[in-house]
């Protein structure tokens, strides 16, 4: 089974849209019982218009993807207090980089990440990432699609306040928590 990594923060955000839909789901269903107490389900427009947005939302749901079973949920503060110093390309990461002449900095952050609406977020899964992913300093890569020439100049291991940026609720909860221990 293939897995997806992703941070909590997005899993949870997620799962806020998934517990939406089920009370959307749940007045449907409110709404077609009433209309099945109409009389003639064939020419019912309210019953059917019912039926139609409870499969709309199922389908909603199922497409937020959180089947526990595939999903590697990870903390983001793990990233700021991992041990790992490599300076390999790699989720977790704050990549430094120049991209045909332009330098820049981007984030590599789990799949769902991009739910985050942040322009320096590179999820792992993304074009972009993929292509960088594993190389080290100094390193360059062809992102042929977007014509892109990429050259590796830094890879940092995130600060916590770096992270409360992209994270803010999450991390600043988990760092007291952690101060606390």
């Amino acid at each position: 089974m293939h897995q997806i990594i992703i941070t909590s923060h997005s899993y949870d955000l997620r799962l806020l849209s998934f517990n939406n839909y089920t009370k959307l789901i749940q007045s449907s269903l409110q709404d077609k019982e009433v209309a099945r107490e109409q009389g003639d389900l064939s020419e019912n427009f309210g019953y059917v218009e019912a039926k139609n947005e409870v499969e709309k939302y199922r389908r909603m749901q199922q497409e937020l993807g959180l089947s526990l079973e595939s999903l590697v949920i990870i903390n983001p503060i793990n990233w700021a207090t991992s041990e790992n110093s490599n300076s390999r390309v790699q989720i977790g990461k704050v990549i430094k980089l120049q991209i045909n002449g332009d330098d820049d900095s981007i984030f590599i952050g789990g799949a769902w990440d991009a739910d985050l609406k942040n322009d320096n977020i590179a999820p792992y899964t993304s074009p972009l990432a993929q292509c960088i992913l594993n190389k080290t300093v100094g390193e360059i890569a062809m992102l042929p699609a977007n014509k892109l020439t990429i050259k590796i100049l830094k890879v940092e291991t995130p600060t916590l306040e770096f992270l409360e940026k992209l994270y803010p609720k999450k991390v600043k909860k988990e760092k007291e928590q952690c101060m606390e221990l």
